[in-house]
């Protein structure tokens, strides 16, 4: 659901940057959007995996896997069949 949630952010973005150069805005406001977006992204991301692991019982989060949001998009990339059963996505 995170991975998700930030694609659906990185749409807005790409739809936000057409209505930006669409609209003759500076180079600087821009720049200044995407470094904000770029921060926020990267915000969102640790705080979901912080809170994640912060949320598993302590017994069990040596064996998670993964301790940041790269490590746990490699996880699940490698654990991906698993995940989709979880969720019933694929039979």
């Amino acid at each position: 659901m995170m991975a998700k949630a930030i694609e659906k952010y990185k749409i807005a973005e790409g739809v936000m940057m057409v209505h930006l150069k669409e609209s003759g805005q500076d180079e600087r406001v821009i720049e200044s959007f995407v470094r904000g977006m770029e921060e926020e992204t990267n915000a969102f991301k640790s705080k979901s995996i912080n809170q994640l692991i912060s949320d598993t019982p302590s017994t069990f989060r040596d064996i998670l896997g993964f301790h940041d949001w790269n490590s746990a998009m490699e996880y699940l990339l490698t654990h991906q069949d698993e995940a989709f059963k979880f969720w019933r996505l694929k039979e």
